[in-house]
């Protein structure tokens, strides 16, 4: 299920448990409607509407920053990718395959991470055999790793020569270890950061308070639609809470322009 139908899901939870409350208002008996019980309502309404606010608040916070650093250490692992290419430039012909093969890696991985961009020229969407009919690619496949564990051969075979060519050569395979170690914390944040128990655990919360919204609500016009903005704001807030968990994923997304940029380094 999408993000955006997952939060379809929670307002449409979120309006009809209010509708029930409304519904099932008229049936209470005079004991049900008093100023005491009204006021504990209120009181465990509160209670969980404190609660829901302040994890709503963390998860946020949370997300936000998962997200910003996502950005931050896809313009490294973009640095890195440049500074292999030129010290392999720098090098000469024998390190043209490396550079090749560095070409098609980047160029392929923008377009199997953002395909809703447009391509670069001559990439193409290097998939697994299992993730042919995934929708979100992911940042890194086995597809993709095999095109860098390809270029890190070549930069490893790369003959010394002088001392000029033997520190460029080593220069190129601290780059090529550094692109490594970059690579494996972006395939860490390819998946979302929310488990799934606690997402349901918020839900059945933001149902039981909006239940009891209905309980209590006023049946007019004014206050019903007030109800259902409140569902709406609750439920874009979990869009982008769920968007932003998966950086690499789904409509909220990091830039491609350092990818982009470090292609045009490489001269794709």
């Amino acid at each position: 299920m999408s993000d955006l139908a997952a939060s379809a899901a929670v307002l449409a939870i979120l309006l009809v448990s209010s509708a029930f409350g409304v519904f099932i208002q008229r049936f209470l008996s005079d004991a049900h409607r008093s100023r005491e019980t009204k006021e504990l309502s209120l009181t465990v309404t509160n209670m969980l509407v404190t609660l829901t606010a302040l994890i709503l608040g963390l998860l946020t916070n949370s997300v936000v920053q998962s997200f910003n650093q996502a950005g931050s250490e896809i313009r490294l692992y973009s640095v890195e990718l440049i500074a292999l290419g030129q010290t392999l430039q720098e090098i000469g012909p024998e390190a043209e395959p490396a550079r090749g093969l560095l070409r098609i890696y980047v160029a392929s991985a923008i377009a199997s991470t953002w395909p809703d961009e447009p391509k670069p020229a001559n990439a193409t969407i290097l998939t697994d055999a299992t993730d042919g009919d995934r929708r979100h690619p992911r940042l890194e496949s086995v597809a993709l790793g095999a095109v860098l564990d390809r270029v890190g051969r070549e930069v490893r075979r790369l003959p010394a020569g002088d001392a000029v060519r033997t520190e460029l050569v080593a220069a190129a395979n601290r780059h090529f270890d550094a692109l490594m170690q970059d690579r494996w914390k972006l395939v860490e944040r390819t998946g979302g950061t929310i488990p799934s128990p606690f997402m349901k655990v918020l839900i059945f919360w933001l149902a039981i308070v909006f239940l009891s919204l209905g309980l209590i609500s006023p049946r007019n016009t004014l206050a019903l639609t007030t109800i259902v903005l409140g569902g709406v704001a609750i439920a874009a807030v979990i869009f982008a809470i769920m968007e932003m968990s998966g950086p690499f994923t789904g409509i909220i997304t990091v830039s491609s322009e350092p990818m982009r940029d470090a292609l045009v380094h490489l001269g794709g």
